[in-house]
């Protein structure tokens, strides 16, 4: 599935541009990521024996970095803010899954991925939302990531109640 573009907007302070990814994808990037990273970290000491789960944790504190922003829980989802400075690339990509966030800081060229590692920044949400509700709107320097809760069936809002 191809991510569709954010309105979010262009300018001195924010991305130039932000897409909402497929989740699935995502996570083969990410478990990609980590695999790689891991084959390096394993090469450059010489990759003996035994030290896989080793070379894995340390490729996940290299790829996968603390989410810094904020989160607002509503009765009817989640509100995610991130500031423009915490990312280094003008270009970011979101992915919503029911129980997790995860913002992928795109490379420009080719070289700039050699430099360093792509840096995922995950955020795990204690209780479910509905990803295709994602939206985000740019408030200056802040990008909101809006998430609504999954839709509820009539049997659910009857049971909820206490009604058959």
């Amino acid at each position: 599935m191809e991510g569709r573009a954010a309105n979010a907007g262009t300018g001195g302070v924010g991305f130039a541009k932000v897409t909402v990814g497929d989740a699935a994808q995502c996570e083969q990037r990410l478990s990609a990521a980590i695999a790689r990273r891991a084959e390096e970290i394993a090469r450059h000491r010489g990759a003996s024996a035994g030290d896989a789960a080793e070379d894995r944790r340390l490729a996940e504190k290299d790829i996968v970095r603390p989410f810094c922003g904020g989160i607002l829980e509503s009765k009817e989802g989640f509100t995610v803010s991130l500031c423009r400075s915490s990312f280094a690339p003008e270009e970011i990509e979101v992915c919503a899954e029911p129980r997790r966030l995860i913002v992928i800081e795109m490379k420009k060229t080719p070289a700039e991925a050699s430099e360093r590692p792509t840096v995922f920044r995950v955020l795990p949400l204690h209780r479910e939302c509905d990803p295709s509700s994602l939206a985000i709107h740019r408030r200056g320097s802040i990008f909101e990531l809006e998430l609504h809760n999954p839709p509820v069936s009539k049997e659910q809002r009857y049971a909820a109640r206490g009604k058959p």
